[in-house]
């Protein structure tokens, strides 16, 4: 990701959709006087404010991930709003681009369900990439009935880690028992084994390790 968590004190690296009304940028606080929100992480979090009636407000960025790989955030959703009028917001992350299909939930969020002038405070979410591929992490939010009373959505403190997956690492290849002779001095060949989804050229071979201490 770039500028993940909003440091740069900008929209660096993320895109925005801001309809009329609506305003999208890195922010060091907001407050209303049912609720207040800071930073999660650092000094700064990404926010989308509601504007025109019935459009959403957006902010995303799109990145390429490979099978187990870990996404995690913070988010929230918070209103200046009031029943009747249930502004909504979300923070998906999708396959693909940001018209892509919802791939996990972080945040689905409305003022029916915080309350008039409500908030959720900042909510941890973590996302486990199922296969290789574009992903997008969105979050939106958008006035329901009318465009005089702002709703938010943040984010802050997004975050990648690489993955582990299960590979099949064979002890003699060639051989059915798979035996070492532990006062053998001579060579012990060993295999891992590629699949469909995981190409053995792919792996940094100086990192390799077996026996002993991994010696």
């Amino acid at each position: 990701f770039t500028n993940a968590g909003f440091e740069d004190g900008d929209l660096t690296g993320w895109d925005s959709y801001v309809p009329s009304y609506a305003a999208a940028s890195a922010s060091t606080g907001l407050s209303h006087w049912n609720w207040s929100v800071s930073p999660q992480d650092g000094s700064y979090f990404g926010v989308a404010q509601s504007g025109l009636q019935n459009t959403y407000c957006e902010l995303w960025q799109t990145v390429d991930l490979k099978k187990k790989d870990l996404v995690w955030g913070y988010s929230f959703f918070s209103s200046s709003d009031y029943w009747p009028f249930l502004d909504d917001g979300q923070v998906y992350v999708l396959s693909g681009d940001e018209d892509g299909s919802v791939a996990y939930t972080a945040l689905n969020e409305s003022v029916g369900t915080v309350g008039d002038y409500g908030s959720t405070g900042w909510g941890y979410w973590e996302f486990e990439a199922a296969s290789t591929g574009t992903y997008t992490v969105l979050g939106r939010v958008r006035n329901i009935g009318d465009s005089g009373v702002a709703s938010y959505v943040g984010l802050d403190g997004v975050d990648f880690e690489p993955g582990l997956i299960e590979v099949t690492f064979d002890v003699k290849p060639e051989s059915t028992t798979n035996g070492i002779n532990l006062k053998s001095k001579g060579v012990i060949p060993c295999a891992i084994l590629g699949t469909a989804e995981f190409d053995v050229d792919d792996v940094d071979v100086d990192s390799l390790a077996f026996g002993p201490a991994g010696i």
